[in-house]
């Protein structure tokens, strides 16, 4: 597997457990709510399935970021 694809999949799958399971919870303990939301499996399964997408879409655009570039002297 390809660098910047293991990245991206790392990315989303932290997005994913901080923003369906964590957050809710967080949100409660800073007073913005007061009851955390239930999550179903459906709101579950599309924020996974938008979160994978944007993932690797984050580290198809950061690939380069390990490269270095060569200087050239004029």
């Amino acid at each position: 597997m390809k660098p910047w694809v293991k990245f991206g999949l790392l990315w989303a799958l932290w997005m994913i457990v901080f923003m369906v399971f964590v957050s809710p919870y967080l949100m409660v303990w800073l007073g913005f709510d007061e009851v955390p939301e239930e999550q179903p499996p459906l709101k579950i399964a599309i924020f996974a399935v938008m979160l994978t997408i944007a993932g690797l879409i984050v580290g198809y655009v950061n690939r380069n970021g390990k490269k270095i570039k060569k200087q050239i002297d004029v």
